[in-house]
């Protein structure tokens, strides 16, 4: 399906006609920053300025990207849309995007499919209170900045152009995914969901710098801690009193394993799953399957897993876990 994303604006022809070659045109205004209407306008000349085609269905399994939802423009139910979150948007478009912290705009925030973006590549998303208490702006958790969100909501005009302003609590995100992949299946479609993770073999695999960490979601069992660079203790010399670590958990595809070569470093951040998952405190975790997102990139001269989610919570804004065990 192909759709014609236009848009309107009054000025001269010659004029609009070189800056639609560039970007789509918005009001200047917008009433104070949260009004979706515009200047009002006497003669409106109505220019294609690009075509896009739609590939994506909108579903939880199969969400829109940014630039496939602005061509749609506007929907009558809700529907998912996926992008990076990189700012936030007061006054106008054209004028009040701000793509860096620190961030004081509470009521909205913008996604866009790449970062560093330009205005006419974002779509801002409405945050009405009970979003902002789930801390989904910028100026309560400025962690979020540039990391993948999943928004459910309705698709209409915001700021002057194609944005989302009705969010809506939904179902976890992929529900109808299976836990096993089928063989073959490339990594890049593995690792985007709690429920499709990577193997501990594809995270070793999938290891980079830092700079060029990809942030994946991972599934194996605890087999034992990290003890210092390219130091593993093992559940077989394992006791209670030798785990003198809280700050990680060593994960492998199989309960037997002690082969440092099969193995990947969970380094666990400080909040809610140090709390809940390290073996210091928690013996009882050590063989039980763990989940978890995170960067991978090598920790203590290991492949590694970084940066995990779930510091400050357990559950994201729309109820799912931010790691589980099992």
């Amino acid at each position: 399906m192909r759709i014609r994303c236009h848009f309107a604006a009054v000025c001269t022809a010659v004029a609009f006609l070189l800056a639609a070659c560039q970007s789509p045109l918005v009001p200047d205004d917008e009433g104070g920053g949260e009004s979706s209407g515009g200047k009002t306008t006497q003669d409106t000349l109505v220019v294609e300025v690009d075509t896009i085609e739609i590939i994506h269905t909108g579903t939880a399994r199969d969400e829109y990207t940014v630039a496939e939802a602005q061509a749609i423009g506007k929907t009558d139910t809700a529907v998912w849309v996926k992008g990076y979150i990189v700012g936030t948007v007061k006054g106008s478009m054209k004028s009040g995007c701000q793509f860096e912290p620190p961030f004081t705009v509470e009521t909205n925030v913008l996604i866009a499919d790449i970062f560093p973006t330009s205005w006419w590549n974002c779509m801002p998303v409405k945050l009405d209170t009970e979003f902002r208490q789930y801390e989904l702006s910028l100026v309560q958790n400025p962690d979020f900045l540039h990391e993948v969100r999943r928004i459910y909501g309705t698709i209409g005009t915001y700021f002057g152009v194609p944005g989302i302003v009705e969010m809506k609590i939904p179902s976890p995100w992929h529900p109808e995914e299976d836990d096993n992949p089928e063989p073959g299946d490339s990594l890049a479609a593995h690792g985007e969901s709690l429920s499709a993770p990577l193997t501990v073999t594809e995270g070793i695999a999938a290891q980079g710098s830092e700079a060029y960490a990809e942030t994946k979601w991972v599934r194996g069992y605890i087999v034992g801690v990290c003890t210092g660079k390219g130091k593993v203790t093992f559940a077989d010399s394992l006791s209670v009193g030798d785990i003198a670590t809280d700050g990680n958990v060593v994960l492998a595809d199989s309960i037997g394993e002690s082969s440092k070569e099969k193995i990947i470093v969970v380094q666990l951040s400080k909040g809610c799953i140090r709390d809940d998952v390290n073996l210091k405190e928690h013996p009882e975790n050590l063989f039980r399957r763990f989940t978890v997102n995170g960067k991978l990139y090598p920790y203590n001269s290991l492949p590694g897993i970084r940066e995990t989610l779930g510091a400050a919570r357990r559950l994201d804004a729309f109820g799912n876990p931010l790691y589980l065990i099992e």
